[in-house]
């Protein structure tokens, strides 16, 4: 059962299903399955299910989702496995660093238009522990390292090659340009492209009904992209595939589409477009002040806390004077500043932004985790980068990572030896 949420709910990525605790106990009772000599419990279950009702808003009926979020949990785990396997071959101190980790978190949380301690609390209310999500994180950041260790040198991408890129991309310099989100889904053989498809289609259909991108794609994307939340960033005609280049000429701004290519499937996200030479975007350094709810809020205690925030917005000539008076209060969180490419954000959340000028104040939101007023600290026009020669070369080469990983992935698991429990028993390894 779905309910109504407000646009601020979608806005800022806050779409919850309705599953009771007591459906849980249910339908997972004891050990679900078995992955080498790991064990997933139905309370392990449960806390994933609850991480991807976050991620996607729970847009998959309750009769699919716990077979999709097992199998992806199934999948990080033979991805640890393979990394703990092969750990001698990591740099000192392991794949990847608590402090990556850490800004890899602080990331997700500014794609989800929050502070981080705005985050954590958001999470908490939800009854989720951050250091589930942190446990994901760790795992795709050392698979992606293990694939670049493993790969990176057989990869080759030849003078001649590099150059024949930069040619064309100077050729195409005053055409189209495009604010691009992206999850790719990379076929490794035939036999597993149908499989694949189906995957790509309910992305799409998650998407639809209102899924935050940046989520869905750290929860399903196989491409270098997902540590960014699929944010490709803005690219020119030419950049990506051909497949994928003549979709975004006929796509509109705000459109989702389904792209096969000779690599696999892609989801595309169009941000944004410019027309031919028209090539400056703006880029939004911003903090975020929250006068946060304890509890589920009246519509009286609503109103009072909006007009407080209004109150001290009238009595605030500047952002920075706004943002000490709420600090002084010691009633609001203030977050980190933030600085984000306007083009890149929701359409929803950048319509209640994008008129605020430098320096200030916009008008307070209601969200499900308080009362949160934008403080504009700085706005600026900037042009869009031609790629360098570097750039267009790593592209490429981790569009081929993305492939080897994949058939990475597919030998990890026809070694490991996976047991399904219970409904699950009818399930195979995926």
């Amino acid at each position: 059962m779905k309910r109504k949420v407000s646009i601020y709910a979608t806005v800022f990525g806050l779409i919850f299903s309705c599953f009771s605790g007591q459906a849980h106990e249910k339908t997972y009772d004891g050990i679900v399955a078995k992955v080498n000599d790991q064990i997933i419990t139905a309370q392990d279950l449960k806390k994933r299910i609850d991480i991807f009702l976050f991620s996607t808003g729970g847009n998959l009926s309750n009769a699919t989702m716990p077979k999709e979020v097992l199998s992806e949990y199934i999948t990080d785990l033979i991805k640890w496995s393979t990394v703990q396997k092969y750990a001698q071959f990591a740099p000192k101190g392991g794949w990847v660093s608590k402090e990556t980790i850490e800004a890899t978190f602080s990331d997700i949380a500014v794609r989800n238009n929050m502070s981080k301690q705005s985050f954590v609390a958001l999470l908490k209310s939800k009854g989720i522990d951050p250091e589930i999500l942190k446990e994901q994180i760790k795992i795709n950041l050392s698979w992606r390292e293990y694939i670049q260790a493993r790969y990176m040198r057989a990869i080759n991408i030849s003078e001649a090659e590099v150059r024949a890129l930069v040619k064309d991309m100077k050729e195409k310099r005053n055409s189209e340009a495009y604010y691009v989100s992206r999850i790719f889904f990379p076929v490794a053989n035939q036999s597993e492209e149908r499989t694949v498809a189906t995957k790509a289609a309910n992305v799409i259909q998650l998407l639809k009904n209102g899924a935050n991108f940046a989520n869905v794609s750290r929860q399903f994307s196989s491409g270098g992209d997902t540590i960014k939340g699929g944010d490709i960033g803005w690219i020119f005609e030419g950049q990506l595939s051909q497949e994928e280049s003549h979709a975004l000429k006929s796509m509109k701004v705000g459109e989702y589409r389904l792209v096969k290519t000779n690599r696999g499937y892609s989801v595309l996200l169009l941000k944004d477009k410019r027309y031919g030479g028209q090539n400056s975007y703006t880029e939004l350094r911003f903090v975020q002040v929250v006068i946060p709810f304890n509890e589920q809020p009246d519509k009286e205690t609503v109103a009072k806390l909006t007009d407080y925030a209004k109150e001290i917005k009238a009595l605030s000539r500047n952002a920075p004077e706004f943002i000490q008076k709420t600090k002084d209060s010691g009633l609001c969180m203030v977050s980190d500043p933030m600085t984000v490419v306007l083009e890149g954000i929701q359409t929803d959340m950048r319509k209640l932004i994008e008129n605020i000028p430098a320096g200030g104040i916009g008008n307070p939101i209601v969200t499900p985790q308080g009362v949160i007023v934008i403080c504009m600290l700085d706005k600026k026009t900037k042009m869009i980068k031609e790629p360098t020669a570097d750039e267009l070369k790593n592209q490429k080469m981790g569009e081929k990572l993305s492939i080897l990983a994949a058939k990475e992935l597919l030998d990890a698991k026809s070694r490991s030896e996976v047991k399904y429990f219970g409904q699950f028993s009818d399930m195979q390894t995926r």
